[in-house]
């Protein structure tokens, strides 16, 4: 009996086409869950390269943006140097044709105190 349940056995083993495998429920399950598990990754994996890539892209931009508001700062900043030039220019300048029309009026001023002197002496001593 002992030798049937062995050829039994040994021949529900045999292949029906060479292609057919006969395996064990619980191993098919595991290797499936197993294959599954490995897509997910793989998946997982292309979406993550995906979005390193497009990431790289946008820092690259913002650099790019960084830099060009940089060079915007530097101009705005030889432009706003120049404007206080320009306006100390300007001060300097006003300045100086204050003080020169405080000098006129003076000097007017002192014209005619001399005018009027002048005049009022002539006509005493003539």
């Amino acid at each position: 009996m002992t030798c049937l349940m062995m050829t039994s056995f040994l021949s529900s083993q045999n292949l029906s086409s060479n292609k057919d495998c006969i395996v064990p429920c619980s191993t098919l399950r595991q290797a499936l869950i197993v294959k599954s598990s490995y897509d997910l990754c793989s998946n997982q994996l292309k979406v993550v390269r995906d979005s390193v890539f497009l990431m790289s892209q946008i820092i690259g931009h913002m650099d790019t943006l960084i830099i060009n508001k940089d060079t915007t700062i530097k101009h705005l900043e030889t432009n706003v140097k120049v404007w206080h030039e320009i306006a100390n220019e300007n001060g300097a300048r006003a300045e100086y044709y204050h003080d020169q029309a405080s000098k006129q009026k003076k000097q007017k001023i002192f014209s005619i105190i001399i005018g009027s002197v002048t005049t009022l002496l002539s006509i005493m001593f003539f």
